[in-house]
């Protein structure tokens, strides 16, 4: 073993110089490298990675050849190859110089960049935006207010495309606007003139003028007395002045009411409105009368003249139209009854009749609603006619309290009395206390 130790260095030498003459065998010298290529002899193939690296070498070159060959048997068909060929030569060297030329001139110190270049170069890329292309951060800052408008704009797109849809195509005439107020009005009033004041709910008497006592019949003396007494309906008669309004007075003049020998007929409403009568009152207007007492009388209305023009009433319709409902007219005047029945077809109209010959004929008149028979024409085998024959039966004027009470059970609709017991009489009877 110490041998071995001691012949260590000198094997070790000796390993080494036999190593360096293996590779100085194994490697090919320069010269005769020269030699052998000069001779046509083909050099000794490396081994390991140099001989794959040789491999590639000859395949490129042999492809190249190949290439070459076949690119000139393609100029020699056709020249114009050649020509291209040329000028793209020449084009990628005059490239290549312009680009050596640039690279030359610049020092070696611009090619490199320092830190903060570099990060101003970055600043300044990303604060760079294309043109009207709003930054990313202001497109994402408001996308909520972004869609608001949005939608509002969609909203006054949409309304004025229907507005102008609508307008294409024709419409009533109302919707245009073309009635003005005061033909609203008109309408409103012509159907509040037209209510109806059939089948109201009436006790079965009317205080005839009112009731009077001491004062003056046809005034509001008289008119305060019938309601006060629990009677609020009234018959009232009216005349008609010289230029066509209607005054609340029973005679032909006004001699008994106002020791005047006027005839209302002849004298204008001007003049009429100036007459103070005897209980200290004005003479009244029928207008006045309803604008007083509104809805909580029930006004029977008798026409003392034969109008055949209705406008004087209709004048007074129209100026307190909430009230036509309870307004009933009678007369002796067929013709004016059935004047201002065309014109308010839903009054309620009473004839007036002290004849029996009239009777008959009435009772077939469509227009006419019911007949009041003076006490001279009264029974109960008549009261039973007219009711069949679908007319409302009234007496007039009933004062005494016995006849009152035989009427209405013979089925008489009514009286128009002065009696202001008339009321008591007819509770009673309702009552079963009076048989």
């Amino acid at each position: 073993m110490n041998e071995k130790i001691q012949n260590g260095p000198q094997a070790a030498a000796d390993g080494s110089k036999s190593r360096t003459d293996l590779n100085t065998s194994s490697a090919p010298s320069s010269s005769s490298a020269l030699e052998r290529l000069k001779k046509g002899a083909p050099l000794p193939r490396p081994s390991g990675r140099d001989a794959i690296q040789a491999d590639l070498k000859a395949s490129r070159k042999e492809t190249s050849e190949q290439t070459s060959d076949r690119e000139k048997e393609l100029f020699a068909m056709d020249p114009r190859l050649e020509q291209t060929r040329q000028d793209k030569n020449g084009s990628a060297s005059t490239q290549c110089e312009s680009r050596s030329s640039r690279l030359s001139s610049q020092p070696k110190s611009a090619g490199k960049m320092t830190a903060a270049q570099s990060a101003q170069r970055k600043t300044a890329s990303s604060s760079q935006t294309a043109p009207g292309r709003p930054d990313a951060k202001t497109k994402r800052r408001h996308p909520i207010l972004r869609r608001f408008v949005t939608g509002v704009v969609a909203v006054v797109a949409g309304f004025a495309a229907g507005g102008w849809l609508y307008m294409q195509f024709p419409h009533p005439a109302y919707a245009d606007g073309q009635l003005s107020e005061e033909e609203i009005e008109a309408m409103v009033r012509q159907r509040m003139m037209n209510q109806t004041s059939k089948g109201l709910d009436r006790i079965p008497v009317f205080a005839h003028r009112g009731f009077v006592e001491d004062s003056l019949d046809n005034t509001f003396a008289s008119f305060d007395l019938a309601l006060l007494s629990g009677c609020p309906q009234i018959e009232l008669d009216v005349r008609c002045s010289s230029d066509g309004v209607l005054y609340v007075c029973h005679d032909d003049t006004l001699k008994a009411v106002a020791d005047l020998d006027w005839k209302v007929k002849e004298h204008t409403s001007e003049e009429l409105d100036g007459v103070i009568l005897k209980n200290g009152e004005k003479l009244h207007r029928l207008s006045e009368v309803i604008g007083r007492y509104r809805d909580q009388l029930i006004y029977l209305i008798e026409f003392k003249d034969e109008l055949s023009d209705p406008k004087p009433f209709l004048d007074v319709v129209e100026a307190w139209p909430q009230y036509t409902s309870t307004m009933q007219i009678q007369s002796f005047y067929p013709e004016t009854l059935e004047s201002i029945h065309k014109k308010l077809p839903n009054l309620f109209v009473q004839l007036l009749i002290q004849d029996y010959k009239v009777v008959d004929d009435a009772m077939t008149w469509p227009w006419l609603d019911s007949l009041a028979l003076s006490d001279k024409l009264i029974s109960e085998d008549r009261i039973h006619a007219i009711h069949e024959a679908g007319k409302e039966v009234w007496l007039w004027t009933i004062d005494d309290p016995e006849a009152i009470h035989r009427y209405l059970s013979w089925g008489a609709d009514g009286v128009i009395t002065d009696l202001d017991s008339a009321v008591t009489i007819y509770k009673e009877m309702a009552s079963g206390q009076l048989q």
